[in-house]
């Protein structure tokens, strides 16, 4: 395993066996747009009582993280459809974070799709 920390916060691991970190993160590339379309989020824990707090963040460039959407769930999955696409500029950071009310790991999946078009032609 590998794994990115620094002061004992772990940011990141890659997972012998899975060769990538499996985190719902993404930037858009230099030169293009990304309209998001639409993310999942599904909370898999069976522990009674257990809920989610689900949130998409974006950070433009040279930006803070920001609150695209937030949500709260019980062991169950939400669909995010954006009527109208969030556009994310280039060099946007996109992720999803969630907390756990109860402490466990991979206790949620979480996608996002969209269409990312080339603003350079």
């Amino acid at each position: 395993n590998i794994t990115i920390a620094n002061g004992g916060t772990t940011y990141a691991q890659i997972t012998n066996g899975e060769n990538q970190t499996l985190m719902a993160v993404y930037t858009v590339p230099a030169g293009h747009t990304f309209y998001l379309t639409n993310g999942t989020a599904t909370h898999g824990t069976d522990t009674a009582g257990a809920f989610m707090t689900i949130r998409f963040m974006t950070r433009a460039f040279g930006g803070v993280f920001r609150t695209a959407t937030k949500v709260d769930i019980t062991g169950s999955e939400i669909l995010f459809p954006f009527t109208f696409p969030l556009v994310l500029p280039e060099k946007t950071d996109l992720e999803v974070r969630a907390i756990c009310s109860k402490n466990q790991n991979n206790a949620v999946s979480a996608t996002f799709e969209g269409v990312l078009i080339d603003s350079r032609t």
